[in-house]
């Protein structure tokens, strides 16, 4: 008896902490399930918060009116996460300021790879108000950044191609029919946005880029197309294996949906004009920083008799050039000028610009058609190694565009000729219709040896939308582009043809960076303000022990 009742005793005591134990475990559990949800809601607010920031804050009509919740609601009006943000307008491209100043970017990565300075402008968002006691406090910090990528050390970025263009864009491929390649210096860093777009049904796979660089940039992570670049000493190398992240000039025709997907358009975008040079141009004579002025035919007058740009209407003359490859027939040319084309009237109108002027005016090229088209630019820049060369750099930085207008058939200017050496900070965009519209790039004049080398350096930006650019350097020559390329389409050098014995040396054309864009006691506004930039999105996530601050 005292045996079976000492049992009893241990089994209700067994059975009490069995039950015990049991409504312990029950409790952890839904300790448990509300720690799971809450950090599912917490990682949930970060995505909300990202994506929120990239759909609202960098549009052209980037603006938010009234303070707003978004929570992501599941089944059951079950919430899962949220963030609230306040009121705000404008965006990175009108709003920023000079990163390195930023109080507020500190210490969230305010330099380094992809940053390098530029500007900023900081949003912040905090969890959702309707989330109520189910989310914990957060602040969500947005460090929307923008900056031109020749800048940053991306001195060859290669942008999606035109919207619509089924060929593969160009940009590598050794053509020996046509007589162009693909071979540079890139002493920085080469960026391919969209690499899928450099592959035709034969390309091979993997793809090596020719140019060789310091380093290439392949965003994202292109598994079905493999493309390897080249190191300056001709090895083969692996794109960076840093994590690309979507970037964006701004808005553009094709609406928010195409927004991130790496589209050039900054020559001239009526959708967003505050990254739109064409506009920009607006902006600084507003502003009363400098004018500009349009050259819609070969009659522009500047006025005055020693006016800084002015158009010479020259007569072609005998005998007839041979035909360059891609052609079919050879055509007469003026002195000092290799055409590929004439108008029906046979005048050849070239448009000279004097680089070292300081009244010389923002330009805009837009005469495209018949006997008044402007066939050729030649910008005339100083003698190596003068005081102009010096003082020019101190000059207010210029901008000018080659854009063709919406109703001709051909673009403005398929020739430019860059005279002696360049030290002025400017910027040149070409914009065309139709990517068949050629445009080639000479230099000639006076050169500087360096190391037994006849060296041309121009300093400055090119912007190509649409054109198909070919660089053509003098046998014996060099050329050395202080800042960078921004393309959507086919830049190539041009190999000797009959007549025209060209550098086909890998090295004869090199891009460096511009070291000094701000140099001290420059004039006029800041050379990083005129320049074409790219944005994107850093986003920082902190928990505050003192509560969240106020969104805005």
């Amino acid at each position: 008896m005292a045996a079976a009742l000492m049992m009893m005793v241990v089994t209700g005591i067994i059975m009490s902490a069995w039950v015990g134990l049991m409504a312990t475990r029950s409790q952890q559990v839904n300790f448990m399930a509300d720690a799971l949800k809450r950090r599912q809601s917490l990682e949930n607010s970060k995505v909300i918060g990202r994506q929120v920031l990239l759909e609202r804050g960098y549009g052209a009509n980037a603006s938010q009116s009234v303070t707003w919740d978004s929570v992501l609601v599941g089944p059951g009006g079950l919430k899962w996460g949220g963030v609230a943000m306040g009121v705000w307008n404008g965006s990175v491209f009108t709003n920023s300021e000079d990163a390195t100043n930023s109080v507020k970017v500190f210490p969230f990565n305010p330099s380094g790879v992809m940053p390098s300075g530029g500007s900023i402008l900081s949003r912040q968002l905090a969890e959702g108000v309707s989330m109520g006691l189910e989310q914990d406090e957060l602040n969500l910090y947005g460090f929307m950044k923008m900056a031109c990528p020749a800048l940053r050390g991306e001195l060859f970025t290669v942008y999606r191609k035109p919207v619509g263009q089924t060929e593969l864009l160009d940009v590598w491929f050794d053509n020996t029919l046509a007589g162009h390649f693909a071979a540079w210096r890139v002493e920085g860093r080469m960026t391919i946005r969209r690499p899928e777009d450099l592959f035709g049904s034969s390309t091979a796979n993997p793809l090596q880029i020719p140019g060789r660089c310091t380093g290439l940039v392949i965003p994202g992570d292109p598994t079905n197309r493999l493309v390897v670049g080249t190191s300056l000493s001709g090895a083969r190398m692996p794109p960076s294996t840093l994590a690309g992240v979507p970037m964006t000039g701004g808005s553009v025709s094709g609406g928010a949906s195409e927004l991130w997907k790496g589209e050039l358009n900054v020559v001239r975008n009526d959708s967003h004009t505050s990254n739109s040079l064409w506009h920009i141009m607006e902006a600084e004579q507003a502003a009363g920083r400098g004018n500009y002025v349009t050259v819609d035919s070969s009659n522009y007058s500047f006025g005055g008799a020693n006016p800084p740009l002015y158009v010479e209407r020259q007569i072609p003359s005998s005998p007839l050039r041979p035909p360059q490859p891609g052609e079919t027939v050879g055509i007469t040319y003026p002195t000092n000028a290799t055409p590929l084309v004439t108008t029906a009237g046979g005048t050849w109108n070239v448009l000279f610009v004097k680089m070292d002027d300081p009244n010389l005016p923002h330009i805009r090229i837009t005469a495209g058609t018949g006997t008044t088209r402007i066939h050729q630019v030649v910008f005339r820049g100083q003698a190596p190694l003068s005081t102009a060369f010096t003082d020019a750099g101190l000059l207010r930085p210029l901008i000018c565009l080659i854009v063709k207008n919406a109703g001709d058939l051909i673009s403005p200017v398929q020739d430019i000729r860059f005279e002696h050496q360049n030290n002025r900070r400017w910027v040149l965009g070409a914009k065309g219709g139709s990517v068949t519209d050629r445009l080639e790039l000479n230099w000639e004049g006076n050169f500087v040896l360096e190391s037994g080398r006849r060296m041309y350096n121009w300093r400055g930006v090119i912007v190509n939308e649409s054109r198909e650019m070919y660089v053509n350097i003098k046998s014996s020559n060099n050329t050395r582009i202080t800042g960078g390329v921004m393309t959507n389409w086919l830049f190539k050098r041009r190999r000797s043809a009959s007549g025209f014995a060209r550098n086909e040396a890998w090295d004869a054309l090199t891009f460096a960076l511009d070291a000094t864009p701000e140099p001290v006691g420059a004039t006029g506004p800041k050379y990083g303000s005129l320049l074409p930039k790219d944005a994107w999105l850093e986003t920082y996530v902190a928990l505050p022990l003192g509560g969240t601050v106020s969104p805005n």
